[in-house]
This record gives structure tokens, sequence and C-alpha cells, in this order.
């Protein structure tokens, strides 16, 4: 939901993700607006949405995996440049909590440098073993 013009909605981050069109991502949509958020702000939005996916995956047919994370998108203000997201991650997948956060922060620059183009590409690399764990080496 839109608050102002300089506003980025949900909608034009998800499909500023890289692949999403594609069909890499499964995407609905869910309007928390009616959720009370002046006794604990914030953290009450994410209990609905957390008891949301919940809920969603008990209904779900498949369950191997779910899915391998869902963003909430809370602020996106393009004039102040601040972006709120919170990334929940089925870490069952061995490179979700690398990718699923890399691929919300790559939509949010394309957004606010207006820029479709933009990629953002980031290496990781292990740190060296350790001399006192090599000798554990078989």
């Amino acid at each position: 939901m839109r608050k102002s013009e300089s506003d980025i909605s949900p909608q034009q981050l998800i499909q500023s993700l890289p692949g999403y069109d594609k069909g890499a991502f499964d995407v609905t949509y869910k309007d928390y607006s009616y959720v009370d958020t002046t006794r604990i702000g914030e953290k009450m939005l994410l209990r609905e949405f957390d008891k949301d996916l919940f809920e969603a995956r008990l209904q779900a047919e498949e369950q191997d995996p779910y899915r391998y994370g869902s963003y909430f998108i809370y602020e996106a203000n393009n004039r102040t440049k601040q972006f709120k997201v919170c990334s929940f991650l089925n870490i069952t997948g061995q490179d979700v909590t690398a990718l699923y956060p890399q691929f919300i922060y790559e939509s949010i620059l394309k957004e606010a440098t207006g820029n479709p183009n933009l990629k953002f590409k980031v290496t990781t690399a292990p740190f060296p073993v350790r001399s006192y764990l090599k000798q554990f080496k078989e």
C-alpha cells in the first residue's frame, strides 16, 4: 500500500528481483493495513506475517521445500532512500542464506537508482582453514 508518491510499491520491488521475469518466484500479496500497530509498531506486522506463513505452509500440498523464503516489505520510500524489508528464509536450502537477501538488495538498488539493468554481484569465499584445524584433516 503506497502512502505517498515517493513510495515504491512492494509489487515494483518484487518485479525487479533477478529472474522474476523468467518465473523464478511464486508471488502472493496480502494487505496488512488492518493490523493495529499502535502498541508495538512494526513487530505486530511481522508477527501477523509470520503467522500467515506458518499457516500457509501447513496447507501446502507439497512440503519439500514449501518455499525458499519470503519478503515482507513494510517501507520503500525512494525520496528518503529508506527501505525496510524483512526476509524470512527456509534455511534447509543450502544457498538461500546468501542468495535470497542478495536478490532483494539488487531489486532495491534498481528501484532506488532508477536503473532497471543494474546488476549487484557479490562473491563470497570461506575463511582460510587455520593451521590448528589442518591437523584433523585425514
